[in-house]
């Protein structure tokens, strides 16, 4: 919290108190709906190998690559990354 509330007063107390409030509620509506943060999805390309043939024999390039599968190029580095390991 940014803002400085100075809790020796009945103004200040009484904000502290809202704010812990809706911070409670908060914490029980997450619960209530069983909501987690679950992170970014999982990138799954079917019959990837068959695209990582294709960059290896210089039909095309990783970004003509990347733009064919609709990633980002970092994300296909860490798809290749992870085929290399596999294989």
């Amino acid at each position: 919290m940014k803002e400085n509330i100075d809790t020796s007063t009945a103004t200040g107390k009484l904000m502290l108190k809202m704010i812990s409030a809706i911070k409670i509620l908060n914490v029980k509506i997450c619960l209530r709906d069983n909501v987690k943060h679950k992170g970014r999805k999982e990138v799954s390309i079917p019959d990837f190998g068959k695209h990582y043939q294709r960059y290896m024999k210089r039909e095309v390039s990783k970004t003509q690559l990347a733009k064919e599968l609709g990633l980002s190029r970092p994300t296909l580095d860490k798809l290749i990354k992870e085929h290399i390991a596999v294989c």
